[in-house]
């Protein structure tokens, strides 16, 4: 596949409501920019991942972290535009995407994942739920440990307002995962 650079001038007010913007979202500035393009003019007809299901999941599947958080974002996507849909399977189709950028080291990914485990959890039974906001804590302490912003306010309170059986599920997922995202 090949993209075109489009290079624009921004006044530094506009770059910095950009940048902000894009790290509420956790996703890049270009995708971003991406991403309103396409709202204004419609998606392209080319060969882009996003917009081809098999060619992002080949990208995804031989390591592209753009494809990867694609299809994560997709999935999310697909939920909240049709009631009809399937939630909980889209979800956790979309989470093995998301988990898969997460593991790169890069906390907007790991922002994507807990955004995506707590939506699942809306969805789930009880012992489920459980572990989702276990996965969800584990992830929001090491994103806290790679310095993200507020996420050490936001482990403390949900540490003091959730069960032991979560926080005992957030400590096992904290020593699966921690040591292989880079966050332990």
């Amino acid at each position: 596949m090949h993209s075109e650079i489009i290079n624009f001038r921004a006044s530094p007010d506009l770059a910095a409501a950009l940048s902000q913007a894009a790290q509420a979202e956790g996703v890049t500035v270009s995708e971003l920019v991406r991403r309103a393009v396409q709202a204004k003019v419609g998606p392209s007809t080319s060969d882009d991942p996003a917009l081809d299901p098999f060619a992002a999941l080949h990208a995804a599947a031989t390591g592209s972290l753009e494809a990867q958080r694609a299809i994560a974002d997709r999935a999310v996507a697909l939920v909240n535009e049709d009631n009809d849909r399937d939630s909980t399977t889209t979800l956790i189709e979309g989470l093995v995407f998301a988990r898969l950028a997460a593991a790169h080291g890069d906390v907007s990914d790991q922002r994507r994942v807990i955004a995506m485990l707590a939506a699942l959890a809306e969805h789930a039974d009880e012992d489920s739920t459980a572990e989702l906001v276990g996965e969800a804590v584990a992830r929001i302490e090491l994103a806290a440990s790679a310095g993200a912003d507020d996420a050490d306010a936001v482990f403390f309170d949900l540490a003091s307002n959730v069960s032991p059986d979560v926080m005992i599920c957030a400590r096992n997922f904290h020593a699966r995962i921690g040591d292989r995202i880079g966050g332990a």
